[in-house]
């Protein structure tokens, strides 16, 4: 997140020690910190990272050092908490990081930090949460909470959230599952095109987790909409779930008849 928005008061809250620098200066983490802890038999790396700001208010070589070191830890991170203020709202920056990690096809929960907020009525939580969901319209699927780091409350369900999204991108399903899950998708709605070739999807299958990646084995990559993507994406989220996760999906072309044999000389 961005610098003094509460990232290692959060940390603190956490593990329930003054291990890591609190301060109202900006820039007071220079380095990723990580910690180990357990929560319900379940081991957690905590990395606190520096404040990330926009490029042109990056000064300092050393702080450009950091943001580097910020960034390379989301790309590790099976999941990242984007602690956001509340109080001031969400900033291009917010949305700047949170592409970033799905870019990174990372796990995402944001963090709403802010102490009277848990002490506000479900309805005005409901109207704040509507209005996050649409800043980060291009992450539906990002887990979110509202916590109070400096007075430690609802702290612990980030970490029960982050176990459930781990469980979710080591999520692996059946090929058979898959393709019987395309063949009704595609039914139900055809993929179309402009061009002259049809598209269609041959067969689908999951290759890894952490993240989740699928290949779609179609007759040709270009005849598909970036559209009918998002369609499938959506889908697959609706038929297996991986809450709180980006997932990879990549289509590769293949010719429907076999090359011709070259005639023997």
């Amino acid at each position: 997140g961005r610098p003094n928005v509460g990232k290692s008061s959060l940390v603190n809250a956490l593990i329930d020690k003054e291990k890591l620098i609190v301060s109202d200066i900006p820039g007071t983490t220079r380095d990723a910190t990580s910690i180990e802890i357990t929560y319900n038999d379940d081991k957690f790396l905590l990395i606190d990272t520096a404040g990330i700001r926009r490029r042109g208010k990056i000064r300092k070589k050393l702080e450009k050092f950091s943001v580097v070191r910020s960034l390379q830890a989301t790309e590790q991170a099976d999941v990242s908490v984007l602690l956001l203020n509340a109080e001031e709202g969400i900033t291009k920056q917010d949305l700047h990081v949170a592409d970033y990690i799905l870019k990174n096809h990372g796990g995402l929960i944001l963090a709403l930090n802010k102490s009277d907020l848990l002490d506000k009525g479900e309805e005005v939580r409901d109207r704040i949460l509507a209005t996050v969901k649409r800043k980060f319209v291009f992450v539906p699927w990002a887990a979110a909470v509202f916590i109070s780091a400096k007075n430690k409350k609802n702290v612990e369900n980030i970490l029960q959230i982050a176990a459930e999204i781990k469980a979710e991108r080591n999520k692996r399903i059946e090929t058979g599952k898959l393709n019987r899950f395309i063949i009704k998708t595609t039914l139900k709605h055809p993929p179309t095109t402009p061009s002259r070739i049809l598209p269609k999807i041959l067969y689908l299958t999951q290759v890894d987790v952490n993240p989740p990646h699928f290949i779609f084995f179609v007759n040709n990559e270009e005849s598909f909409h970036f559209s009918y993507l998002r369609y499938l994406e959506n889908q697959i989220r609706k038929e297996f779930g991986f809450w709180g996760t980006a997932i990879r999906m990549e289509m590769r072309g293949r010719e429907d008849r076999k090359p011709r044999r070259k005639k023997k000389s």
